[in-house]
């Protein structure tokens, strides 16, 4: 009850906060970028894929070249701005990023109670939210905590995958497969949490002796199994991420 009731008061600081919190220099980035992605997927609009001809270029040079980063997170406010005529973008996306920063501090905590108990969970999700980087950059940005995110969800997804292995963990392929999607939908470092989740699998079977005798005795069926079931969370994740 104290990690359930240390991650609310964190929530409700952090939306309070980010309410009245400023705007950070790649706003203008992320934000278009968003909005114009959302543009391709339902107006069939293409200007996403070449930003050398928008007003912000000129401003801005390097926004020519965003068009090569995903928006995996940006396309959420954007989505939510849309759906609801909201015309505070900024105050949605500031909303929407405190929130994923607050998930990177609940996995933190999650991480910390699966390697040894409540008591490390509860530290470990205190001390990512008294970490100036990580709090700071929940309220400005935009690719830096959600990509965080990401590869704390996976890991976490990891953890609880590999520790039920013979027996498949839903827990553990649900949060996997998200934090691969997610985290590949953002930055080009994404696709090394798909690498994480084999390499992970594959020193279970190593090191873990339970896991070495299905060798042993000759279950190939079972090991055939988990491989298949690890290549299509996978490679489906990352599939759908780089869309």
């Amino acid at each position: 009850w104290i990690f359930v009731g240390l991650a609310a008061f964190l929530l409700a600081i952090m939306v309070l906060n980010a309410t009245s919190a400023g705007s950070g220099g790649d706003d203008l980035w992320y934000g278009t970028h968003g909005e114009m992605v959302l543009k391709y997927y339902l107006d069939k609009d293409t200007s996403c894929l070449d930003y050398s001809k928008l007003e912000y270029h000129s401003m801005t040079p390097n926004f020519g070249i965003k068009y090569f980063a995903g928006a995996g997170f940006e396309i959420i406010p954007a989505v939510i701005s849309r759906a609801f005529h909201i015309d505070n973008f900024l105050l949605v996306k500031r909303i929407c990023l405190c929130c994923v920063g607050f998930l990177l501090m609940l996995f933190a905590g999650l991480i910390g109670k699966e390697l040894l108990n409540w008591k490390l969970g509860i530290l470990a999700m205190l001390f990512a939210a008294l970490t100036p980087n990580i709090f700071g950059l929940s309220f400005c940005g935009g690719q830096d905590i959600s990509s965080a995110m990401g590869f704390a969800m996976t890991i976490y997804g990891l953890i609880c995958f590999t520790k039920e292995l013979p027996k498949i963990s839903i827990r553990g392929s649900i949060f996997t497969f998200l934090g691969i999607m997610f985290t590949t939908s953002i930055r080009i470092s994404g696709p090394l949490t798909l690498m994480y989740f084999f390499v992970a699998v594959v020193f279970e079977f190593i090191f873990r002796k339970d896991l070495r005798q299905l060798f042993l005795k000759k279950k190939f069926s079972k090991i055939l199994k988990i491989c298949g079931i690890c290549l299509v969370i996978g490679i489906i994740a990352f599939l759908l991420g780089m869309c």
